[in-house]
């Protein structure tokens, strides 16, 4: 995809990247200038970046309400998800428990 410099050095981004990235009127790129190519990336609103993960904590804390995992540690579930504890003396030791 091509995009022409003009004589003020403002580009027009196409539209199929700005869908893709989601960038709206206002928003801010910040462009890499110690890479050897042109990189630019959106900043992101660090409120916005809250608000977007409380929404998700939200949402997930919805969809595990009531589920068996909910109460669960992270470690647990995850010896859970692997038959059994990964750090027991029998996983070490390599012997059957």
């Amino acid at each position: 995809m091509k995009a022409t410099l003009t004589s003020k050095g403002q580009i027009t981004i196409p539209i199929a990247i700005r869908e893709k990235l989601g960038l709206k009127p206002g928003d801010q790129i910040e462009f890499d200038e110690n890479a050897t190519i042109l990189v630019g990336r959106r900043v992101v609103n660090p409120a916005e970046w809250s608000e977007t993960l409380a929404d998700w904590r939200h949402a997930a804390g919805e969809a595990l309400a009531g589920h068996p995992w909910s109460d669960v540690s992270v470690a647990e579930l995850i010896d859970d998800l692997r038959g059994g504890p990964a750090d027991s003396a029998a996983a070490v030791s390599g012997s059957q428990p």
